[in-house]
């Protein structure tokens, strides 16, 4: 148990330290970090290209600078952590941007576990109680849809529409007169497809007393 365990640790620390190289040398590959210092017109703009090169090592290549930001990042695990810094944030230190980042994502993902649990559980009871109904084949098949639909696709389309165009439109908040009728026509079809009856045809079935069996009817012998 404890061999399968530490081959698969080794595993692990291999596959994590190639995708870590490959990344890095392509992401200092991708772009040069000094561009807009050579497009300056600031004096000072030979003064901050030789001090930026300076800390970023850019005279050292790519090859073997990943190595001396591997020490840096393993020192991480002795509480010295060094992942270099940030120039699109002002040049602040990477261990800072990343743990202004994680307090936002822990509240973003916290809000979606919080939502997918009220939701999910709230569709689920709805289908059950309206099951082989419209609604449920509905549901069923927009779960299918969604669950089948790459997870990184729908990310651009939430940043997209979702983030980016949502505050665009708090800017300006207009709501064209038919899409008022749109959000009426399927907020009724959602409400009465959760309240009302099944479409299944035949759903509600009654027996009338002419059908029951007379029991006076039967003879003995």
């Amino acid at each position: 148990m404890l061999s399968f365990v530490a081959r698969r640790l080794v595993a692990t620390l291999i596959v994590l330290f190639v995708a870590s190289f490959i990344v890095y040398v392509l992401t200092a590959n991708s772009g040069d970090p000094l561009l807009e210092l050579r497009q300056s017109r600031d004096p000072n703009a030979q003064f901050l290209i030789a001090d930026l090169t300076e800390k970023l090592q850019l005279e050292t290549p790519p090859v073997l600078r990943y190595f001396s930001w591997l020490g840096g990042a393993a020192g991480c695990f002795i509480g010295q952590c060094d992942l270099g810094i940030s120039v699109a944030r002002g040049e602040l230190p990477v261990t800072a941007v990343i743990a202004t980042a994680m307090g936002s994502t822990l509240q973003l993902v916290t809000a979606a576990t919080v939502l997918a649990i009220l939701f999910g559980v709230a569709i689920g009871m709805t289908t059950a109680l309206r099951q082989y109904s419209g609604y449920d084949y509905t549901v069923t098949f927009a779960t299918f849809v969604f669950y089948s639909l790459p997870v990184f696709w729908v990310a651009v389309l939430l940043k997209q529409y979702g983030a980016i165009a949502f505050n665009q439109f708090l800017g300006d908040p207009y709501i064209p007169w038919w899409m008022f009728i749109v959000i009426a026509l399927a907020s009724g079809f959602v409400f009465m497809s959760i309240v009302g009856g099944g479409w299944k045809p035949g759903s509600a079935r009654s027996s009338s007393p002419a059908s029951a069996p007379d029991s006076s009817s039967c003879c003995w012998t």
